[in-house]
Parts: C-alpha cells; structure tokens; sequence
C-alpha cells in the first residue's frame, strides 16, 4: 500500500507557521468541490509547506517521496469531503507587484534579496495535484534566479492538472525553466493564457563547466508524456539550446490547439512551439514567429523525430545560420526532421537569402530523413525557396505559390493551381470547421476554440491578439532595492516558529 506519512516535526512545523502567517478558516473548500481556495499570494505561497511522505516500496525502509498533493493549507484540511481535497483553486486575480509601483523592488512582499518569487517545489518535492484558475490572472510573476534549475511558479509536477488561468510574468534562470513549470511529467495543461519573458542565465561565480542555458520553453522547460490544448501564449525566450514558446524539449507529449507569439533567441535547436520533440502528436496550431538561431531552427519544432504534424498555420521570421560559416540547418517548419508525418501546412514564413548555399535551408524543412509529407504550401516569395527541403537531401516538392495563390485559393477557389480542397474536412474542438479562407486578397486563418487567428496579408504580424487584462505590467523587471530586504518566502517568520519549536516542550512539561 502507498502510505501517506506526515512527520511529526513537519506537522509542528506547519502548525506553527499558519499561527504566525494566517488566521485559521473554518472551510478550507467552501464550494465543496474538493480544491483549496487561494485567495491571496499568502495561500499560494504556503502551498509549498504542505507535503506529504509517500512510501510507494511498502516497505519501512523503502524510498520515501515528497509530494505536495493539494490536499492541505496552513497544515489543515477543514472543509474537505471525506476522501480528501486534491488541489487548489484560485478566487481571485493575484498581482506579485504588491505595492503597485510597477517595480520590482524590496517593498514586494515576494522580493526575496531581489531573488523574487521561489518556485513552489523542486525536483525533490513534487506537485501532484491540481490547480484551477477559474478564469482569473497571476500577474507580474517576477523571479530573478541566474544558475537554478526547474523554475517557474511551481518546480516540477507528477500527474497533475493546470488549467483556466492567465499569467504574465518575467523568469530569469538557468535550465529546465518555463512559466509555470520548470519540468512536467504526466501533467496536463489546458485553457491557459501566458505573456511571459524567460531569460536562460547561468551563474557565472558558480559555473565551472556544462554552463549553457538549455531547455526553456514559455511554458514548460521540460515535459514528458503530457497534454497541451487550447494554449495562448505570447512569449520571449533567450537562452542557448532548446528553446521553444511552448516546452523547451518534449517526450511523447499531445498538444492539440495552441496559438503562440513567440520571439525566441539562441543557439541550437529552436523551434516556435518546440525546441526539440520526439514521439509526439501535433494538431492544430498557429505559430507566428522571430527566431534568430544557428543550427536546427524552425518555425514550429526546431528538431523532431517520430511525430506526427498535421492543420499547422505559420508566419513570421526564421532566420538560421547566424554566427556559422555552413551546414546550419533551418526551415520554415523544422529544422531537422526524422521519420514524421506531416500534413496540412501553410507557411507565409520569412527565410534568409543564402547566396552562396552555405547551409542546409528548406522552403519547409532543413534536413529530412525518411519523412512522409502531403498538402503543405509555402509562399515561394517569402521562402526564398521553391523546394520543400534541402540540398543536403532530395529537394521533396517543387512549388512555386507564391502569397498572393495562397491569398486567393480557396476550397473551392483554383488560383494559378492552388486549391486548398483538403482543407474542409479538418474539425476544431468545438468541432467547427477549423480553416476558414476570406476573400481572394486574404491568406488562410485557423479558427481555434479559443479563437480565430491569422496573418491575412502576409506581413509576418498576427492580426489580432487576445489581451491579458489587469494592472500595468512592470517594464523594469530588473530588482530596484527600496527599503531594506527581506528574509525569503520559504523563511518568512522562521525565528518565530523555532521559538516555538523550543517552547513547546515547556509547555508540555507544564500541563
């Protein structure tokens, strides 16, 4: 049997900290729905002091795994159904810049030394529950944490839940980083809204050696075997290899609906959506894209194997090559691709000239192994390019569309030998009809679930963005010292609670 076990020193731990830091509820689950209600940034914080010791061996000396399981606040559970609660939900919007300064400085109550908020959890210490914005904003989600590992608003989950929020925010750290999570394994992510910058930095005092910022993504930093669909996420990314708007490196993961703005800046293996993926499922997804790279860099995946790509809409900018003198590989789709499927693509991405074909730059893919590929369409005039791959590898499809065939055809619409009558039958998950075509001076537009998006005139700019309401962001995001600085989250109240670790023996004694 999995045992839950609490040890007795975390529980006086927890106990003593809900005494200083909140005044106990009576219900911790006032709609009955078996999630924790957050009201405020104290609740999210004391998320991370509520874990439970799971012993999965049986046996009593067996392996012991720390979770945080969301079935606990301030150490209690008052208000749960009888099996327990299994996650939290927000109540409110939540805005980081407590004092309204649009700063990041020492009068935030999460300015941590200018550190800004500590992820909830670590790769010892797994969320495996869910958590539920119901609609509502995590704003001005500030972390400046050069040199640290799986960072984001939480640090790593297990089998969990995140779903119906928005957050905007700005993380600065070093691998397995994204905004919400830093690593994902088994999760599931749904109905989110992100505007978000991640920065890979290392520590230069600290860095010896392997220094390099990898596996950012501007949502996940690493994932394996999850689910993504209906994403919005516009995002800066800066790092060195495998970077992506989503997920900086994927495992097996299905993403299903996602629209990402993405402006991603690195070295290798850069994609829109995904650095690098491999065993995955692809459907539906607007890219619109400046990635500046070197090598395996795409609009959509910088490196993939074994995945399967299908109703994928492309604008924008990539821009391979930079900084090398040849064999760079870069397309307006991937990279380097290696036994995919791919269907259903239409590209209006903008390519680099290579006059002198220094590097391996498809119209659609830079290197291709053993692909199979049908009904994609690029526009020739912004590619640069009439070959769907390579000279490193057969040339695949010849085309010579240009934007404005891809303008004018439609399903039913036959220009310069372009139609687009396989693209009817695909389906959104409202099970609406997911490409639509305007008039005959308008590209395609991809009508998600969470709405419809599109480059109509091909100038590489979204036409329209969903906007994330609430206070004003913070412009500055670099730590501004006001007042002197306080002691970290993880610690707040410390001195206080080990007074009473000390004085509860006494008490003891005296009863």
């Amino acid at each position: 049997m999995n045992q839950p076990i609490l040890s007795s020193a975390l529980v006086l731990l927890i106990t003593a900290s809900s005494l200083i830091n909140a005044a106990p509820r009576i219900d911790y689950d006032i709609d009955n729905d078996g999630l924790i209600e957050i009201q405020d940034l104290q609740d999210l914080n004391e998320i991370r002091n509520n874990v439970t010791q799971m012993n999965y061996s049986g046996e009593a000396d067996g392996f012991i795994s720390l979770e945080l399981h969301g079935d606990a606040l301030y150490g209690s559970n008052d208000g749960c159904p009888e099996d327990g609660c299994a996650g939290y939900e927000l109540i409110n919007d939540l805005n980081f810049d407590t004092n309204l300064n649009e700063q990041f400085d020492a009068g935030d109550a999460y300015w941590n030394e200018g550190k800004g908020w500590q992820s909830i959890g670590s790769f010892f210490v797994k969320f495996v529950g869910e958590f539920h914005g119901n609609g509502f904003t995590l704003h001005n989600l500030n972390i400046n944490r050069p040199g640290e590992r799986f960072v984001g608003l939480f640090a790593y989950s297990e089998l969990a839940h995140f779903h119906d929020f928005s957050l905007t925010g700005h993380i600065k750290a070093w691998s397995d980083t994204g905004a919400i999570l830093g690593y994902a394994w088994k999760s599931q992510f749904d109905h989110l809204f992100a505007d978000v910058v991640i920065e890979g930095i290392n520590n230069e005092i600290d860095c010896l050696h392997n220094c390099e910022a990898n596996r950012l993504g501007g949502l996940v930093g690493s994932s394996d075997d999850s689910v993504y669909q209906q994403l919005v996420i516009k995002t800066n990314v800066s790092g060195y290899n495998f970077l992506g708007g989503l997920v900086g490196v994927s495992h097996a993961d299905k993403i299903n609906e996602a629209a990402i703005q993405a402006s991603i800046h690195g070295y290798n293996v850069l994609g829109g959506l995904v650095g690098q993926i491999d065993n995955a499922e692809i459907e539906s997804v607007f890219s619109v894209v400046n990635i500046n790279g070197h090598s395996s860099v795409g609009g959509l995946i910088g490196s993939s194997e074994l995945t399967t790509m299908k109703n994928i809409l492309l604008s924008g900018s990539v821009t391979p090559g930079l900084g090398t003198t040849k064999y760079a590989r870069g397309g307006s789709l991937v990279g380097v691709i290696d036994k995919d499927e791919i269907s259903k693509v239409i590209s209006l991405v903008k390519l680099p000239i290579d006059i002198e074909q220094r590097h391996f730059i498809g119209a659609l893919v830079g290197s291709a192994y053993d692909p199979k590929i049908s009904d994609t369409y690029w526009a020739s005039d912004l590619t640069l390019r009439e070959d769907m791959f390579s000279r490193n590898y057969n040339l695949g499809i010849s085309q010579h569309f240009e934007l404005t065939d891809l303008q004018c055809a439609s399903q039913f619409t036959n220009c310069n030998g372009l139609i687009f009558d396989q693209f009817s039958e695909p389906l959104n998950l409202n099970q609406q009809p997911l490409w639509r075509f305007g008039n005959n001076t308008q590209a395609p537009i991809i009508s998600l679930t969470i709405g419809d998006f599109a480059d109509r005139n091909g100038d590489g700019e979204t036409d329209s963005w969903p906007v994330i309401e609430g206070p004003t962001r913070i412009n500055n995001p670099e730590p501004v010292p006001e007042v002197p600085a306080t002691s970290d989250s993880t610690n707040s109240g410390s001195g206080s609670i080990w007074f009473l670790l000390f004085m509860i023996p006494l008490f003891i004694r005296r009863s």
